[in-house]
């Protein structure tokens, strides 16, 4: 099961950093738990709470929703498979990019173009990120038509609120004026 999560769909491969990233999180939920070893129920559990996008959410925590945009936009084309983006650029947009290629934020591995190492491209670690990240932005994207649905609302009813509260204003001002005039 652990194998399977790490295996790439594509070729078979079994990629190493998947691999040691799901066994350090499944160490770390058994950790949690006052299980005396690491069952088959503790590792499907861990599988079926998308670890991918709950590794993602942490290791970007603290970037900027701009970042993070970019991240979005860029690691993962829009056929929904992992895309590269120069070392240049990504270090352009992503200021504390280095935390997500090393340690225990790495989501993101540096790839060579050319032979001589000047020409290198960052990527996902592994496809399975790619749901993660078009996730993301699915919902970044959704809260950001909720946003402006609630700025149309609100700039359609704040000018009626005004409007209503403005002749409110004006009719008890001339009823008291009538009122006073009368007596």
């Amino acid at each position: 099961t652990i194998i399977d999560i790490a295996r790439n769909k594509e070729d078979g491969s079994i990629s190493t950093n998947i691999l040691s990233l799901v066994c350090s999180r499944i160490f770390v939920e058994f950790s949690k738990s006052n299980d005396k070893f690491i069952s088959k129920s503790l590792v499907e559990s861990f599988i079926k709470g998308d670890p991918f996008e709950k590794f993602y959410n942490e290791a970007t925590q603290g970037f900027s929703n701009k970042e993070k945009k970019y991240l979005e936009q860029n690691l993962v084309d829009s056929s929904g498979r992992r895309n590269s983006i120069s070392e240049y650029d990504f270090f352009k947009f992503i200021k504390r990019g280095k935390s997500l290629l090393s340690g225990n934020s790495k989501i993101l591995q540096s790839i060579s173009t050319s032979s001589n190492n000047n020409h290198n491209r960052i990527e996902l670690i592994h496809d399975s990120f790619c749901r993660t990240i078009i996730r993301q932005k699915e919902h970044r994207k959704r809260k950001n038509i909720i946003r402006i649905a609630y700025i149309i609302i609100l700039s359609i009813i704040f000018p009626l609120l005004v409007s209503v509260v403005y002749e409110n204003i004006n009719t008890t001002t001339y009823i008291k004026i009538s009122e006073a005039s009368i007596h």
